[in-house]
């Protein structure tokens, strides 16, 4: 079976309030662990764009990292709508 290449850049759009909670998952098909950096940025009107947490994950070659409430995860200094990448 074949594995796509996904984008190594890619901007999500998440949120963390009361309500509501964004997961996310990185799945690594590589031979090889992999370092990955999820980033997340603010996305509202104001200071959009401003990064409010950053965290480094390593995942094992064939492993993959999950998270229920990513920006909860990151300590996001926003729990309001964000968006986040990884590299």
């Amino acid at each position: 079976m074949g594995v796509s290449q996904g984008s190594s850049h890619p901007l999500l759009k998440s949120s963390a309030n009361t309500n509501f909670q964004s997961s996310l998952v990185i799945v690594n098909p590589n031979d090889s662990a992999v370092n990955v950096t999820v980033t997340a940025r603010q996305g509202d009107s104001s200071g959009n764009g401003n990064i409010t947490a950053t965290r480094s994950i390593q995942i094992a070659a064939g492993g993959y990292f999950a998270s229920d409430n990513i920006l909860g995860d990151l300590g996001a200094s926003s729990v309001f709508t964000e968006k986040y990448g990884f590299r």
